[in-house]
């Protein structure tokens, strides 16, 4: 498990891929695990920022790539703390407790269907690194995203490598919410429904399962409140 205790990692590289999308490549410490798809709570230490001086921030990576990934997006004007966090230099620090969190394979053999729109693909990208090559149950993933798509070309190379998994890229959210449905009728409540995106999203997504038969303990969220 991750280490409850703040750990100081080092900065390795910050990688703006598209727009205001940003990717933090940190230093894995030896000591330091984690389950795909948890998060940690990221501060900058020693730096002042207006505002909030914490967040929550998703793990894309899994421990054996031997480096910790962050994803993050910085809207159209970057909070404070966002605009330290794109501007740290390699070989500078951050502080992060965890990796914890309850959005995680629950079982081994359940179906699970994922969903995720924009940046909201951060720790379902580990989640998929984490499956074994002979994955045999069936797990698909809906991406919307409205004209880049993170982490497009892993999961297309996945989704040819990987057994039983299904990558279905969208641009509109009403193509998500029609193949949602379409996935819901088809598994019910043998499967996990995993959400991660907006929180706005990810409310509209939860309705519209329990709409369609799905119990809400086979649902499971993470909102990117303020990604």
């Amino acid at each position: 498990k991750g280490l409850l205790k703040s750990n100081d990692l080092v900065i390795k590289a910050i990688e703006n891929p598209y727009d205001d999308y940003y990717l933090i490549h940190i230093s894995k410490p030896e000591n330091l695990n984690w389950t795909a798809g948890e998060h940690g709570i990221v501060t900058l230490p020693r730096i002042k920022t207006k505002g909030q001086t914490m967040r929550p921030l998703s793990v894309a990576s899994i421990p054996s790539e031997n480096e910790v990934l962050l994803g993050t997006r910085t809207g159209k004007e970057a909070s404070e703390f966002k605009k330290t966090l794109i501007n740290l230099k390699k070989g500078e620090t951050l502080k992060m407790r965890g990796p914890f969190g309850i959005f995680k394979f629950q079982d081994e053999s359940s179906p699970v269907v994922l969903f995720a729109s924009g940046v909201g693909i951060t720790p379902i990208r580990a989640m998929l690194k984490s499956l074994s090559k002979s994955n045999s149950r069936p797990v698909h993933l809906v991406y919307v995203a409205n004209g880049y798509h993170l982490f497009d070309d892993e999961l297309l190379e996945l989704s040819q490598s990987l057994n039983n998994f299904y990558y279905h890229k969208l641009n509109h959210s009403q193509e998500a919410i029609d193949l949602m449905t379409k996935l819901a009728r088809e598994f019910g409540n043998k499967a996990y429904y995993f959400n991660s995106g907006a929180p706005k999203v990810l409310e509209s997504m939860k309705e519209d399962l329990m709409a369609n038969g799905i119990h809400k303990r086979r649902i499971i969220h993470d909102a990117f409140n303020g990604y």
